[in-house]
């Protein structure tokens, strides 16, 4: 088991604002939700996008406290067909609703979170159990190490989340648990349910693109470190 698997501990709606602030979605950002159980987060970043020629376009730059932002792909991940169903469901009567705009993309995928390429993703969140973040780790870092070049514009690959749009770091954002032997860009506390003093920490980190070979540095016994490539 990777994620809480109990309705109880679903992602509280604090945890998803900050998870939208942390994350500074722009123009070709691509979202991915590991384990996005009925999909909440998912509808609510998406239904902050707005077209770029949109009158809301402006508001985006003179605000920053705004949510609003110009990402239109979304993808979330859940290896159980039931939970991934639920959320499918959610994300349907969205867009009738018209919570979820019509420019936005969103697509859920049933699959084991270790098995996934998430080499287009440029923003990750998590909501997993301590193991589950150990195990995740190394799938999401070594899927950091396409071309750092790629265009922002770049159609969407269907079989996988593809090359990296962007140079800007890939932003993972952890919700509960922190991310072990990772320096953390920001981290906050989001306040959950109506119980005064309750609040749970959510962490903010980067990971830079790379070239097929990357600098891999190793934590040695005598706490010295060996920096090497690796292909």
């Amino acid at each position: 088991m990777l994620a809480p698997r109990k309705t109880l501990w679903s992602t509280p709606q604090s945890a998803i604002d900050a998870a939208l602030s942390f994350a500074d979605l722009q123009t070709g950002d691509t979202v991915c939700d590991v384990g996005c159980g009925d999909g909440r987060v998912l509808i609510h970043m998406a239904s902050k996008s707005v077209p770029l020629n949109s009158p809301t376009t402006a508001s985006i730059d003179d605000n920053s406290n705004n949510q609003n932002h110009h990402c239109r792909e979304f993808i979330g991940i859940e290896i159980s067909s039931i939970r991934a169903e639920e959320a499918r469901a959610n994300i349907a009567k969205a867009k009738i609703d018209g919570v979820i705009p019509s420019h936005v993309s969103i697509e859920v995928r049933c699959a084991n979170a270790l098995q996934v390429d998430y080499s287009e993703a440029t923003v990750v969140f998590l909501y997993l159990v301590p193991r589950g973040l150990r195990l995740i780790r190394p799938v999401l870092w070594n899927n950091s190490n396409k071309a750092e070049n790629a265009e922002s514009d770049e159609s969407h690959n269907q079989s996988n989340l593809g090359a990296s749009k962007q140079t800007k770091p890939r932003r993972v954002i952890s919700f509960m648990n922190p991310i072990e032997n990772e320096h953390i860009v920001k981290k906050e506390y989001c306040k959950v349910g109506n119980v005064e003093g309750a609040a749970f920490p959510i962490y903010l980190y980067h990971l830079q693109w790379h070239d097929e070979r990357r600098d891999v540095t190793h934590a040695c016994k005598d706490g010295s470190k060996l920096t090497y490539l690796h292909d």
